[in-house]
This record gives C-alpha cells, structure tokens and sequence, in this order.
C-alpha cells in the first residue's frame, strides 16, 4: 500500500475475515456524525494497470455517502478479495466491526431500523 495511504488506511481482521479500515475515525463533512463502513471491493484497474480497494462509508445519521480508493498491492487485492466480508453491504457485521465506538453503539437500533425500512436487513 503506497506510504500516505498507510498512514490512514490499515487491513484488519474482523472474525477471521479481512477488511480495509480506517485508522481514525472519519466524520462526515455534512453533519460532522461518523462515518461507517458500508461495504468494500478490491480490484484491478486495466485502463491504468493498479490494484485498489474502493471503501464505501456511509453516515447513519443524515445519509451521506463517500467513496475513498485506496491504493494497493496485488497481495493485498487478492487477501481482500478471499474475505467473506469482500463486496457485502454490511448489517450485522457492523456490530462487530464497531464493537468499541460510543456513538455507534448508542445508534445501533437507529441504524438497524434504517437498514430493515429500507430492505437491507
């Protein structure tokens, strides 16, 4: 992974499964809430020769949505790609991806009740 995005970004084991994490909490630009990770694919760019892994977080409070491409190996790519968490919107796994954040937990049911209205869960 290319040295700035190190610094921010780190692979993590959830479960025994990979995920492409942040390293501090993100906070949306909109409604200064966190951001949570929504879902996250690794891939191979043909049109310009790199792997990289695209990280979707959304805000549960006002909706946001941001996408953050992250650079990295192919090792990297095909690690994250093995991962059952690989290209799956997150639901239950938020628990335990988010297990020790304050605000997260306080907000659990709301964003439960989100994803159930609008089919997710």
């Amino acid at each position: 992974m290319n040295g700035k995005m190190r610094q921010f970004w780190n692979i993590i084991e959830i479960n025994g499964e990979q995920v492409m994490f942040p390293k501090e909490n993100i906070t949306c630009p909109i409604c200064s809430h966190d951001l949570l990770i929504h879902n996250f694919i690794a891939t191979f760019t043909t049109q310009h020769s790199f792997y990289h892994c695209d990280v979707h977080c959304k805000c549960s409070f006002c909706g946001y949505y941001a996408v953050f491409g992250i650079p990295i190996t192919k090792e990297e790519c095909e690690e994250l790609k093995k991962s059952k968490l690989h290209g799956k919107v997150f639901k239950e796994d938020l628990m335990k991806i988010y297990h020790n954040k304050i605000e997260y937990n306080k907000s659990y049911e709301l964003i439960k009740k989100k994803l159930e209205y609008y089919g997710y869960w």
